[in-house]
């Protein structure tokens, strides 16, 4: 009676469209936020249709071109300072975390990511960044601020506070970068936490006596 009134092949059909219904879900591999959306509800969708994107924001993978002569001194997890256009003022971390091998041929550009937190949401997928990104690194070298030194008879010196005057201190430099330069050799012993002068210093003579205001002078630092 089944088979004849048809009720057989009803419940193959109902089966094949529970199935078919089940297969409608879609799940994504990770969990996100829905932009970008290009459908409304009750239209028709094929398949292979792109229907949306999906964004995973907590953490953001801004991607950067660094100039041929620069890739070869990079390595991935290099820490990285980056400043939004759209939020300025904020820095934030972050580290390198892959270096394409292959260079623009126009461009002649390198490209990298860099990974940054973004556990709060400020920075939207397409935003311009700059970044500042660990290159080189030298530890254990004494450093004094680029501002300390200056030339004289083509010479590098600095004046460095001992005992309330000015000494002079020729040096002898090495790597430099935007704040600090390296002191390779010195005439007057410099040492770590030495204080030196960086300003009002362009007129001073050896044995000068000073007086150190606030924020005139910076230590030696080791890096």
């Amino acid at each position: 009676m089944a088979l004849q009134s048809g009720l057989d092949q009803a419940y193959c059909r109902l089966q094949r469209a529970r199935q078919e219904y089940d297969a409608c879900s879609i799940m994504a591999p990770f969990g996100g936020v829905i932009g970008n959306l290009i459908i409304s509800e009750g239209d028709i969708v094929s398949a292979g249709q792109e229907c949306c994107q999906l964004f995973d924001l907590s953490k953001v993978n801004v991607v950067l071109g660094i100039i041929e002569t620069e890739i070869n001194s990079l390595e991935c997890d290099r820490r990285a300072e980056l400043e939004f256009a759209a939020i300025p003022g904020r820095i934030y971390e972050g580290q390198v975390f892959s270096i394409n091998p292959a260079i623009d041929e126009q461009s002649k550009t390198c490209r990298i990511s860099v990974r940054v937190d973004n556990q709060n949401g400020e920075i939207k997928a397409g935003m311009f960044a700059v970044a500042a990104i660990e290159q080189k690194i030298h530890p254990h070298v004494l450093m004094v601020p680029n501002a300390a030194i200056i030339e004289r008879d083509q010479r590098q010196l600095l004046f460095v506070v001992r005992g309330g005057a000015a000494k002079w201190c020729y040096v002898d430099t090495g790597f430099k970068n935007e704040t600090c330069t390296e002191i390779t050799r010195s005439s007057q012993n410099l040492q770590e936490g030495d204080s030196v002068i960086v300003s009002g210093h362009l007129t001073l003579v050896n044995d000068s006596p000073i007086v150190i205001v606030q924020n005139s002078n910076e230590e030696v630092s080791k890096q």
